[in-house]
């Protein structure tokens, strides 16, 4: 709207250009300490000190002070830079979250002290200063929302506040306790109105169900509930008032129900007399008497006796059908901890671990009350909230979170928590989780009443847990044990056979005993409607040709033809143009990029067609979309077979191409080299037309390099890129990225007690140059931020650019570039990333632009991590996964 927009034109050359205000006391130079409290947080103020269009009456701010104070929460002062206390005024306290707090400006101080934890001390009892604009959460425990009487006897029963936060105007779209579930809550808003000259003013409460507008102590706007929320309103239902020039009080109380659809509650005004227009629009910040935000930036013991209070974030969730989870980060915050390491942690949901910062996976969402205990404190109890946070899923996240389910006590779950986690494992694809799965599989399996299908389900999976640690012999035994369980059912037979069969080859290479199995399963069971038995007979075929013979390999994919049951016979009476039309639309999908479903659509294609995978280009298709999984191994066997496949010679220019980039991709430079001299050499006019060169001088760069280091005995200076990963904090060994106008100081971080803080504006840069990347890769870029004082998603005016550049130059045009919105975080730490391509060189710079044009922010946490396809295509299979049966 015009209003705002007018605001904007205004303000932003003041933000653009405001300092960040004098430099903190130094903590040597602070007051003496205020007797009977027993800690205290330092208190920054946010802002310009020198203009005096920006300064305030008071200074606000939110203390991390959750068990250390009294249930009232008023044992609290504040003390000046000079040692002067000041009266206080509690705003809002959430007795397992923070607590709001208003006092007096004290000249142009830089730091105050806000104390607290004096059972016998004072209430704070300062007045009210007419500035600020605070919002409080709760949930409804109401009973109707029919009248304000019975909203206000529902909010008498809500007593307990589960979220606050200051704001600078009244736009909500969430409510932050719990931003999954907008149903049930009530939201209230307390602040001043600054009202710059006497004029009739028409307001309006946009909101969804109940709401209820005060303004100078008289309820001027009634909205009993429900009622659906509207962005247009009718003309009869803009209350006027005629309000005078300067300072009145305002509140809102807005409660969505039961049948909420929506968690919107807005406040909006116009002028439409003969005197002014004013555009129907947001009541916008600067209608709102404002304070002066501090920021707390520490935790102090009394006479240096520990004191910690700890931050969380949701550091990702996991989820495919029928199985979430959700990975939080907890970090325990005191200069004075007497022992970090010792800090015990409870989750809420029955399991404990000890650290200074912890991870932990919630196999559930919704509210859980965690509990630090440090040595020779109280313990602290913060209210969480498990939720699947807007940010795309880390391709790492699979990996920590079978690290930390490894460590967690699952045998204390319930079963059907254990079967969930079991089922996890089964399909995250995760190298590191065969030593879970084994102990886990067995657990499950000594469990009464266990179903004879699932018995053999695990047993079989089981058997691959330890093969894969190099017990193949332990594993065959327990083949015979599931054959034992299976008893005379021929399906759960074969499956136990057939993985049998597949350990022998594939890990004890054993191929006779292999073969024996396979030809076992066929002559048994070739007769039965099991899918199984085919696959029996392809696995044959596969042993044959991974062994040179393609002769043999033949006979059993045609054998393989005449098995499985009715569901196959259809597939050989319209052979010829089935798979001809399947194998075009597998070459489409791997040209969109769809590996996956290429790599779905050829398994559906070798069951129905087993023959085919001695055919070009069926084994192109099929090392091709291995290769661009990452599955290495896999599609240099399938290049070497159609290698082979001398019929197929038509393919061999792209099968060379395909081993080459299989070698280079998995960092095996000296094997990339031959192979592309080999593609140089024999297909020169493809190794032109593929614009090759480049690529082929950064292998050979590598090569060299890392053939030179061997020679002479040294660390290859060549090693490729592992990762860039920064708390800020200044003892970090790896060397630091280059800053433009972010401040780094102490805080309560989440990744150490050191933060990045973005002022009011545009530009604050930081980049880091990198080395020795895998070209043409990916990488992945996110970082932890919060903010206070934002009222909404404002989108536009609050993001970051993250940048790939190719070079060392971070002025040059970006390889690639994602805008990433910073949403609303109610103060909360916030995890947000995204995944970047990288250039066509080995050398690079990552680039990050922040535009903040409201409130403040601050950033912990940078992490810059090369992603492998494999670790892509394993995200990708459990983000698609089916259900588990």
């Amino acid at each position: 709207g015009a209003a705002l927009w007018l605001w904007l034109l205004v303000a932003l050359p003041l933000l653009a250009g405001a300092p960040a205000g004098p430099a903190p006391t130094p903590a040597g130079d602070a007051p003496a300490w205020v007797a009977g409290y027993r800690v205290r947080f330092p208190l920054r103020p946010v802002g310009d000190f020198t203009n005096e269009k920006l300064i305030t009456e008071s200074i606000i701010a939110r203390l991390p002070a959750a068990g250390w104070l009294r249930a009232d929460g008023s044992d609290i002062c504040v003390q000046s830079q000079a040692g002067e206390l000041i009266p206080v005024c509690v705003l809002s306290h959430n007795p397992k979250g923070d607590t709001l707090i208003q006092f007096k400006r004290h000249g142009n101080d830089s730091l105050y002290w806000a104390y607290a934890g004096n059972p016998k001390g004072p209430a704070a009892n300062g007045p009210p200063i007419q500035e600020g604009l605070t919002s409080e959460f709760r949930d409804w425990a109401g009973d109707s929302l029919a009248s304000w009487a019975d909203v206000v006897a529902g909010l008498k029963k809500s007593t307990t506040v589960t979220a606050n936060a200051f704001a600078d105007m009244i736009v909500q779209n969430v409510n932050p306790a719990r931003p999954d579930n907008i149903k049930n809550f009530a939201a209230s808003y307390r602040g001043w109105l600054k009202i710059p000259e006497t004029d009739t003013y028409k307001l309006h409460v946009g909101a969804e169900d109940a709401a209820f507008l005060f303004v100078d102590g008289n309820r001027v706007f009634d909205q009993p509930g429900p009622h659906r929320y509207s962005v247009r309103f009718p003309t009869s239902e803009w209350i006027e008032l005629e309000l005078t020039a300067g300072i009145h009080p305002i509140e809102i109380h807005h409660v969505c129900g039961s049948d909420a659809l929506v968690p919107t509650c807005a406040l909006y005004s116009k002028i439409d007399t003969g005197k002014k227009k004013l555009t129907p629009n947001f009541v916008t910040g600067d209608f709102f008497a404002r304070a002066t935000l501090a920021e707390a930036i520490g935790i102090e013991g009394a006479n240096g006796a520990p004191a910690a209070t700890f931050t969380w974030g949701i550091d990702d969730t996991l989820s495919a059908p029928g199985i979430t989870f959700h990975i939080a980060h907890f970090e325990a915050q005191g200069r004075t901890m007497k022992d970090p390491a010792l800090t015990q942690w409870d989750f809420g949901d029955g399991t404990k671990a000890q650290g200074r910062a912890p991870s932990h996976v919630y196999l559930k969402s919704g509210e859980y009350f965690v509990t630090m205990t440090a040595p020779e404190q109280p313990a602290i109890t913060q209210r969480v909230y498990m939720w699947a946070a807007p940010s795309p899923t880390s391709p790492f996240s699979l990996a920590k979170a079978v690290d930390l389910l490894t460590t967690s006590d699952w045998v204390k779950w319930d079963t059907q928590r254990v079967n969930s986690l079991f089922d996890f494992l089964t399909v995250s694809e995760q190298p590191n989780r065969w030593p879970l799965v084994e102990k886990i599989g067995r657990h499950l399996l000594t469990q009464p009443d266990l179903d004879l299908k699932r018995r053999v389900a695990l047993q079989t999976e089981l058997m691959e847990a330890l093969a894969v640690q190099g017990r193949g012999t332990e594993a065959l035994q327990l083949m015979d044990e599931a054959l034992t369980a299976a008893g005379k059912l021929p399906s759960l037979r074969v499956a136990a056979l057939l993985q049998g069969a597949d350990i022998q080859w594939n890990y004890l290479k054993n191929y006779k005993e292999a073969a024996d199995i396979y030809e076992k399963i066929i002559s048994e069971y070739r007769g039965l409607d099991i899918p199984a038995v085919r696959e029996a007979a392809i696995h044959w075929g596969d042993l044959f040709t991974a062994a040179g013979d393609l002769t043999q390999a033949e006979e059993r994919y045609r054998l393989a033809r005449t098995l499985g049951g009715e569901r196959f016979k259809a597939t050989g009476q319209t052979e010829a143009i089935q798979r001809g039309a399947q194998l075009r639309i597998a070459e489409q999908k791997l040209k969109s990029g769809d590996v996956r479903g290429t790599r779905l659509l050829l398994q559906k294609m070798e069951m129905d067609f087993p023959e085919q995978k001695l055919e070009g280009m069926y084994r192109l298709l099929k090392a091709e979309t291995d290769r661009f999984a990452g599955r290495y191994e896999e599609a240099i066997a399938n290049y070497e077979v159609l290698l082979k496949l001398r019929q197929w010679a038509g393919f061999r220019d792209r099968a060379i191409h395909g081993l080459a980039d299989c070698y280079f991709r998995n960092e095996a430079f000296a094997e990339s080299l031959e192979w592309f001299d080999k593609l140089r050499e024999s297909f020169p006019e493809y190794f032109e037309a593929q614009k090759l060169t480049a690529v082929y001088d950064l292998v050979k760069d590598r090569a060299t390099k890392l053939a030179e280091a061997k020679k002479a005995g040294a660390a290859p200076a060549s090693e490729s890129f592992r990762g860039y990963v920064t708390g800020f904090e200044p003892e970090e060994k790896q060397p630091a990225g280059n800053a433009s106008k972010i401040v780094f100081e102490r805080s309560f971080g989440i990744d150490g007690p050191q933060v990045g803080v973005i002022g009011l504006g545009s530009l604050y840069l930081f980049s880091k140059d990198l080395q020795n990347l895998q070209p043409g890769g990916n990488l992945w870029v996110e970082f932890w931020y919060r903010e206070q004082m934002q009222s909404r998603d404002v989108g536009a005016w609050e993001y970051v650019v993250v940048q790939t550049i190719a070079g060392a130059d971070a002025s040059k045009p970006p390889a690639d570039s994602v805008q990433l919105s910073l949403t609303r975080t109610y103060g909360e730490w916030r995890k947000v990333a995204t995944r970047l391509k990288l250039p066509m060189t080995s050398e690079g710079v990552i680039k990050l632009s922040f535009v903040n044009q409201f409130g403040t922010m601050k950033i912990d946490g940078l992490k810059v991590l090369p992603v492998t396809d494999r670790q892509l295509d394993s995200l990708r299979s459990f983000i698609e996964a089916p259900e588990v049966e």
